[in-house]
């Protein structure tokens, strides 16, 4: 069984300057997934995904006030940067930060993953895919 980012798997697909944010269920959780836009990005381009079950990090802890955790939500825009192979400046890591928190609304709306999806029959493999959360393989298969 494969995963397609974006697509017509995704709940919803969004752009967000030269990134995509998509909504998929990974393991039948709602998650966020984020990618650079393919028609900029190198072909080695890993996708950063926020489980929903994790989404309360970036709030939770809050000790400024700002309504974010300010270090967890750099920390996580860094790895995303990392992952998508750019460079960990200051406007890298703050368009990857604006588009993590600009896609919570939409994170906490996804309904459960339809019947339907996860009967779905899948195309043959061609490839091989590794989603990482946090660093941490979550989900391999074969694409």
């Amino acid at each position: 069984m494969g995963f397609v980012v974006g697509g017509k798997s995704a709940w919803k697909v969004s752009r967000f300057g030269d990134l995509v944010i998509a909504y998929h269920w990974v393991k039948g959780e709602p998650a966020m997934v984020l990618y650079p836009n393919p028609r900029f990005a190198s072909s080695q381009v890993v996708p950063y995904c926020l489980p929903l079950q994790s989404a309360h990090e970036l709030v939770h802890g809050d000790t400024k006030g700002l309504g974010v955790n300010s270090e967890v939500l750099l920390q996580k825009a860094s790895k995303a940067a990392e992952l998508f192979g750019r460079e960990n400046d200051y406007a890298t890591i703050r368009q990857v930060a604006d588009a993590l928190l600009r896609g919570l609304d939409d994170l906490l709306r996804m309904p459960p993953q339809p019947a339907a999806l996860e009967a779905k029959e899948r195309p043959a493999p061609t490839g091989e895919l590794a989603l990482k959360v946090e660093g941490k393989t979550v989900f391999e298969t074969e694409a």
